[in-house]
């Protein structure tokens, strides 16, 4: 997928919660904003996490899942923008890892690829399930490119200021903007 935007504003996007009702309300009916959580893990990156992700069971997919994951977490799923460009998505069933190509300081590729757990033979079920997720995430990542897109035009607005990040809604942006600080004031 292309998006014509600095591949940093993805990352940013992808590490904060509060646009899914908005973005996104087929994944927010699955996947509500208030069983997200921020993660920061420190250098390695920051993300979101949620403790009910259903899109496998509405969707009538059955996959093989992780062994030892535990019963209590089933629900659950992760998402981390590893730094600097890597952003995955884990679930007990499959994970997606995207890696987003610098193309021009205002253009980015999004490579987005679907892993699912190995567990019996191939099938055309299991095909076409893997196939359903990776309609189903394009879809989501297809949804978020007109917001970064606009946030990069309005860098050159003349009413931009730089903005505030909110400390509630926007941990992990500004985690992920302290790292890119760091780096540049280190170079």
């Amino acid at each position: 997928m292309k998006a014509k935007a600095n591949w940093k504003l993805l990352v940013e996007n992808y590490c904060e919660i509060y646009h899914l009702p908005h973005m996104h309300p087929d994944l927010n009916s699955y996947s509500r904003t208030e069983n997200h959580y921020t993660i920061l893990a420190g250098d390695l990156g920051t993300g979101q996490g949620t403790t009910r992700f259903e899109f496998t069971a509405r969707a009538g997919i059955d996959l093989p899942i992780f062994n030892d994951w535990p019963e209590s977490e089933k629900k659950c799923a992760e998402y981390i923008a590893l730094f600097p460009n890597a952003i995955l998505g884990l679930q007990i069933d499959y994970f997606f890892s995207v890696i987003l190509l610098l193309k021009a300081v205002d253009r980015t590729l999004e490579q987005l690829q679907i892993y699912c757990v190995a567990g019996a033979p191939i099938s055309e079920n299991h095909l076409k399930a893997e196939q359903t997720l990776l309609d189903g995430w394009r879809v989501v990542f297809f949804e978020d490119i007109d917001p970064v897109e606009g946030m990069q035009r309005g860098r050159f607005s003349s009413a931009f200021d730089g903005g505030t990040f909110s400390p509630a809604l926007e941990r992990g942006s500004h985690h992920f903007h302290k790292w890119v600080t760091f780096r540049l004031n280190t170079s």
